[in-house]
């Protein structure tokens, strides 16, 4: 696996050839053949990594090249850690120049024995090679044994038969999972395309014309729209079995029979198909796995119970693992790298979208592009991982993004293969556990104390860059950790105060993640962390900041719980560019006046539990602050407010100018603002809009209506509307999220979904049995969530109420999903 081991090397020289760079920008590299070393070295690693990156595209191993990379994996790990070092020790001691010629005698004694030259030659002619495709058997299966085809088959033939007039122009329908000049009417399929330039040089061989027809079949959900563009409706995603289908196609596999399973092998047979979850190769395979073996209640068990190691275990699954391959080398080496480092994270772990996208940027995994954050870069990681289904989403909101990801059960099993082999990840949970011959690099500790001692006693944790744990059991000492860059112990509840005492001695750390209620107070020390970009303290019990935090100058993110009392000398804090929460009730009008100092601050959260009003030397300071954000960066603000919270009202007319580039305004709570503030009108970069209101009428509807950008909208109402509030076909054009109201035919043609509340006593009164507030008329809705309050109702009125609804949702053509 050339291309594992090659993926991983890049991995950590990237970063390394960054950091080389960076120290030829400085100062000391005047030191006599200090300058003329690290040029070299960063020349020399510079040629390796070009070749690398298409080496890192091939399976084929070569164990004389494998260990080699393997051997400089390790060695860049080491230089990247000196570097490190050496940087921070010449900003406190401006003799330490034994450290950069300590590492030029590696990288030259690394040179001579392996000859790095002539190897770079040897690894460009490995980018020839080709692969055999493992997918060719499923080529030549019987029509009659395919299962689950049937519907989509019928919409495939109507999108390629609809409409033939010899006058139109082709028809390009594309399934996505899924040179001669040609002048005659055709139809054509062409199997599994890999990019979108390769399809641009595949159409010019085809005339746009005599009604013809073209297939295509990809993984990539971009190339599918480039296919077919511009008609993107013509696009069939694949979608996994139902268990229905699963069931059958399994059992055709084994018995020959869709109907035949033994009572005893029912339950095994359930399970097994949990872990396949729909996916046609995994039953294929296991199935065909299960046909050679006896038809036994034990066999099935063990073979079922061994599915999550198998991968390397079990010969017989080979199949499995060369096909989901195929997938993973078609990736760019940075998407391999971060596809890897999703195998820190447990099995059916569901991991949020942006806690991955951190954890990548601390470890230096995403690589910058010109005009584009680094986050933004890692949004485009997740949305390509998804795309060509090697994650699984969870839950997409209004903007297209999922909350979280996870992989399937098989892709976890295989990464966490490939990253423990190439020592990208080391995993200690349940299973037997031996000391390890490498140095640890990365740590994800998921359970079982008693092992754990013993196997913290012969393994050394001084060359860790990431640290994660899964589970309550004992933290090992901070103080073993000398490189740490990710302290991640969002799912430790059992944390102490004494367990983090020794943080400030991780001085490369970039991000810490705490979440345990058990933790009350943070060292003083924590200003050493001079890296630290994430500190995500949400979780906590904390009550006060140590004063020192305002000299973590490089810090871009904070969380914190709510009622934490921030130091004076906040807005020295220049490079925040989130701040989640500010409790104002807790902290002095001085430190939320030094908020409008934040000038790159573009996500504000602010609590306010206060049980009587807040004063107006708060209420000024906070004004100020918000118009200050308001004409720089800011993008979102939360206010969030108790039960018996302070009224908000004095927003309503008091921020001007307008925050023109807002985005998100979220101010659910269980306050509320008397009415809708005049200055919303005038956001027209607002994509979601949550606020609590008093009350609302048509005038404030109108207002929403000219929003060009939204897309969410949820409005919370304190009294009953005292007219009918209706939206027209007119208003809000892009909606797909949206809470309450009613709708005329022709209304929001792009709302996809729903979240309904209403009293079923009350809407009974004012509208009468059978209103269903035009739900019928929402052509692209798929999911409606319904909250029927029935406080002062009797059980005909909820009924009465629920029915009409029921039945309008009935007639949505892309319905999914209907809660109530």
């Amino acid at each position: 696996m050339v291309g594992v081991t090659a993926s991983a090397l890049m991995g950590v020289m990237k970063p390394l050839l960054g950091k080389l760079s960076t120290l030829l920008e400085r100062e000391y590299t005047k030191l006599k053949g200090v300058r003329r070393q690290i040029t070299f070295s960063r020349d020399e690693l510079s040629s390796m990594s070009t070749a690398l990156e298409m080496v890192s595209e091939s399976e084929e191993a070569n164990p004389q090249v494998v260990e080699w990379m393997s051997q400089l994996r390790e060695l860049s790990y080491d230089i990247e850690d000196c570097i490190e070092i050496f940087t921070h020790h010449l900003s406190h001691d401006n003799t330490s120049y034994g450290f950069i010629r300590r590492i030029m005698r590696k990288i030259t004694a690394m040179k001579a024995r392996h000859r790095l030259g002539n190897q770079i030659d040897k690894l460009k002619g490995w980018c020839g090679g080709v692969v055999n495709d493992p997918r060719l058997p499923a080529l030549y299966e019987e029509a009659d044994r395919l299962v689950g085809i049937d519907r989509e088959m019928d919409m495939l033939v109507k999108w390629l038969t609809d409409g033939i007039d010899m006058h139109l122009p082709r028809k390009v329908v594309s399934i996505c999972f899924m040179f001669t000049k040609l002048s005659n009417r055709y139809f054509i399929i062409i199997d599994y395309i890999w990019s979108k330039q390769a399809w641009r040089e595949i159409q010019c061989a085809f005339p746009n014309s005599n009604a013809s027809r073209i297939m295509t079949t990809t993984r990539i959900q971009d190339v599918a729209n480039c296919c077919c563009f511009p008609y993107k409706n013509y696009v069939y995603t694949m979608k996994p079995l139902d268990s229905g289908d699963s069931r059958r196609l399994f059992l055709e596999r084994i018995f020959d029979n869709q109907d035949v399973c033994p009572v005893e092998l029912q339950e095994v047979t359930d399970d097994i198909l949990i872990k396949c979850e729909g996916l046609p190769l995994a039953i294929v395979n296991i199935a065909s796995l299960l046909a050679t073996k006896p038809t036994s209640k034990q066999e099935w068990e063990r073979v079922r119970n061994s599915l999550s190691s198998s991968l390397e275990q079990d010969h017989e699954l080979e199949v499995v693992k060369r096909i989901l391959l195929l997938s993973y080398y078609d990736l760019p080496y940075y998407l391999k790298i971060c596809l890897l480092d999703i195998s820190i994270f447990p099995e059916d772990y569901e991991i949020d979208r942006l806690r991955l996208i951190w954890r990548w940027m601390a470890e230096g995994f995403i690589i910058e592009q010109r005009g584009q954050s680094l986050e933004d870069t890692g949004e485009n990681y997740i949305s390509e991982l998804n795309n060509r289904n090697m994650i699984e989403a969870v839950d997409i909101d209004y903007s297209g993004r999922p909350r979280a990801c996870r992989v399937h059960d098989i892709m976890h099993d295989l990464i966490v293969s490939l990253s423990t082999k190439e020592n990208f990840v080391t995993i200690m949970d349940d299973q037997e556990i031996t000391p390890s011959a490498n140095k640890i690099r990365r740590l994800s500790l998921q359970g079982c104390l008693e092992k754990r001692k013993v196997w913290q006693g012969t393994n050394s944790f001084s060359h860790v860059r990431s640290l994660s744990m899964f589970s309550d059991a004992k933290m090992p000492s901070l103080m073993d950790f000398q490189v740490l860059r990710v302290l991640d112990l969002h799912d430790c509840s059992n944390l102490h105060d004494g367990d983090i005492g020794d943080i400030g001695n991780l001085i490369h750390l970039r991000y810490l993640s705490l979440h345990s209620r058990s933790i009350s107070k943070i060292p003083r020390q924590i200003s050493r962390l001079q890296h630290l970009e994430i500190l995500d303290l949400g979780g906590t019990g904390l009550r006060e900041f140590p004063g020192t935090v305002v000299h973590l100058h490089q810090l871009v993110r904070l969380f914190l719980p709510p009622g934490v009392q921030l130091p004076v000398g906040i807005g020295t804090m220049v490079a925040l560019e989130e701040l989640s929460t500010l409790d104002v009730a807790r902290n002095s009008k001085e430190v939320v006046l030094e908020l409008g100092s934040l000038t790159k601050l573009k996500v504000l959260a602010i609590h306010c539990y206060a049980t009587s009003a807040i004063s107006e030397g708060i209420k000024n300071s906070l004004t100020s602050s918000l118009c200050k954000l308001g004409e720089r960066n800011l993008r979102s603000v939360k206010l969030w407010t108790g039960t018996s919270g302070p009224s908000m009202d004095f927003l309503i007319d008091s921020w001007c100018p307008p925050p023109l580039h807002l985005q998100i305004f979220d101010s659910i709570g269980f306050n509320h603002f008397s009415s809708l503030p005049k200055w919303t009108s005038s956001l027209r970069e607002l994509t979601c809009l949550k606020i609590c209101i008093k009350q609302v009428g048509a005038g404030d509807l109108q207002m929403l209506e000219g929003l060009p950008a939204l897309l969410c909208l949820h409005i919370y109402l304190k009294e009953h509307p005292q007219e009918t509030l209706t939206i027209s076909s007119a208003g809000f054009k892009l909606l797909k999220e949206l809470l309450n109201l009613v709708f005329e035919a022709g209304a929001l043609p792009k709302l996809e979904q729903l979240h309904f509340g209403f009293a079923a006593h009350g809407t009974l009164s004012a509208y009468g049995v059978g209103f269903d507030f035009g739900i019928s008329h929402l052509s692209s809705l798929k999911h409606l969530e319904i909250c029927i309050y029935c406080w002062g109702a009797k059980t005909w009125e909820v009924e009465a109420s629920q029915a009409p609804i029921r039945n309008a949702a009935a007639l949505l053509p892309n319905r999914q999903l209907l809660k109530s």
